[in-house]
């Protein structure tokens, strides 16, 4: 590994950018080899200043040996300074002071103040270095939210303290946005990551490497595999991260009423795309949109096939434009389309193993108040073929759970919401193993991870079950004596299949004593 640069008048050191830990999510650290930190004289817990194309500020820490020449920053971070993964940023250590006042702005619009408490964002928030301009991430149960600077006093490079005034100015919403994805929250697809950002980012944003070699950068890649493993949110991630255009298009929206209408979308699509190039389009579900057309009867799907195959390799070059497509079922995709020069490269996302579903669980559970006695490991080694969707749903699950125990032992009143949210992320969640006692809803694959609920609503009487009950209630007038009643019963006997016909009929025939001769040996024995 090559030194990094020092610049001894400044303590500066020119460092290269890589993922940060699962942990150090949202709490703008940037982890340092020892040796890195020596040599600009920092310390762990000093705070840096890291500049890219912009500033940002962040606590130091200590990573691995190995690291030596990395800075290891979230995806808020890397926003905050301009810089991609496997980017050149510089490193220095920088006074600062304690934070008296910070006011802020939610960064999208949607993003109601009132969704989080000034109380609940100073508990995450202690600690935190930030600037005027930088944008934070505040963890929620859900989701995370992000908002931005707007003052603090004093000016400069403040730490949020407990005592820190911190209030969210309504109305002052920017037009700034932080990355909503990053590769942080992607969990055991380093390899898959790393040939998607090869194939995506370098094209877009070093276009003239592919030139000076003479060849022609990448097009497209296909992404498939299972549903749930994660193919739609590792192109909005690799959208986020190369802070290009990203256009999101459902293969099922292209499909229109009338004739040429699906085509008209598909070109508007890629113009828009080339006005706002470089820019990435993500067909999801491509299979809707390009089967194969020795298959098709339609010649409205044969059109869109081929608008689609002049859009992605015609005559009229597209630009800094990428195409990206997931399926998960690529053998029925037309064979045009796969080949060289229009999806370049097919990537399979495949069931993660078990230490992917370890890192899969972190990530899903880290703004989770989780019990001492949740052992992940232990979790992922028994959740066997489990995808990401389905581990989502597992931590949902088990966070609903220990919401049911909340609101039974507190009594909540309509003003005091976010108190009680507040009480809440100190009630610890339990991921249970084994069968629950009484109901029980199982999300299995090859082993199961069991989860205690909610008894489960009594089921809608069918028709079937009606008539097995009016099947009863037959047999027992009969034994009872009462031909009548056995007759009015099997008159409501559901007669669906050519059995129930024969044991409506055979109980009829019993409980009238003009038809007894007409009865089979056969049918005496059901009606008995």
């Amino acid at each position: 590994m090559t030194e990094p640069a020092i610049s001894s008048a400044a303590a500066t050191i020119t460092l290269r950018v890589a993922e940060a830990r699962v942990e150090d999510i949202a709490h703008a650290m940037a982890r340092l080899s020892p040796a890195d930190l020596e040599r600009i004289g920092a310390r762990p817990g000093d705070i840096l200043k890291i500049t890219g194309r912009t500033s940002a500020v962040a606590r130091a820490d200590v990573s691995d040996a190995a690291h030596d020449g990395l800075i290891q920053i979230d995806g808020t971070v890397r926003s905050n300074c301009g810089a991609g993964l496997q980017e050149h940023v510089t490193a220095s250590p920088v006074e600062s002071a304690q934070a008296v006042s910070v006011r802020m702005a939610p960064l999208w619009a949607g993003a109601a103040p009132a969704i989080i408490a000034p109380e609940r964002m100073l508990e995450d928030l202690v600690g935190v270095p930030v600037i005027q301009g930088c944008a934070v991430r505040v963890p929620t149960f859900a989701k995370a939210v992000n908002f931005q600077v707007v003052r603090t006093i004093p000016s400069g490079t403040v730490v949020i303290g407990p005592r820190t005034d911190i209030r969210v100015v309504e109305g002052e919403q920017t037009a700034a946005r932080a990355p909503a994805v990053s590769y942080e929250d992607i969990g055991g697809l380093e390899r898959e990551v790393a040939r998607v950002r090869e194939i995506v980012e370098l094209p877009l944003k070093h276009s003239r490497i592919f030139e000076r070699l003479g060849i022609l950068a990448p097009k497209g890649v296909l992404l498939y595999g299972p549903p749930g493993t994660g193919k739609t949110l590792l192109a909005r991630a690799v959208a986020a991260e190369s802070r290009v255009h990203f256009i999101h298009l459902n293969g099922p929206e292209i499909m229109r009423k009338f004739y040429g209408e699906s085509e008209a979308k598909l070109r508007e699509v890629f113009e828009e795309a080339a006005r706002h190039a470089p820019a990435i389009v993500f067909i999801d579900e491509i299979d809707a949109v390009a089967p194969k057309r020795a298959d098709v009867v339609g010649e409205v799907e044969k059109r869109v096939v081929a608008q689609l195959l002049s859009l992605m390799d015609g005559f009229v070059s597209r630009g800094q434009v990428i195409v990206m497509g997931a399926t998960n079922i690529p053998e029925v995709l037309d064979p045009a389309l796969r080949r060289p020069g229009r999806f370049d490269r097919e990537i399979e996302i495949g069931v993660p193993n078990t230490q992917a579903r370890l890192q899969i669980l972190k990530i899903h559970t880290r703004a989770m108040p989780l019990g001492s006695d949740v052992v992940l490991p232990e979790i992922a080694e028994h959740s066997h073929g489990f995808v990401g969707a389905d581990l989502e749903a597992l931590c949902q699950e088990v966070g609903m759970i220990a919401l049911r125990r909340f609101l039974s032992a507190v009594r909540l009143k309509p003003d005091t919401t976010e108190s009680a949210a507040g009480h809440a992320r100190r009630l610890p969640v339990r991921i249970e193993r084994g069968r629950a006692e009484r109901d029980a809803r199982v999300l299995h694959r090859e082993k199961l991870v069991d989860v205690r609920l909610a008894r489960r609503p009594e089921r809608r009487e069918t028709s079937a079950r009606r008539g097995r009950r009016a099947l009863a209630h037959a047999r027992r007038d009969l034994r009872a004596g009462r031909p009548r009643a056995a007759a009015r019963h099997s008159a409501r006997r559901a007669v669906r299949n050519r059995e129930d016909r024969h044991r409506a009929g055979a109980l009829r025939r019993k409980a009238d004593p003009a038809h007894r001769h007409r009865r089979p040996a056969a049918l005496l024995e059901v009606a008995g």
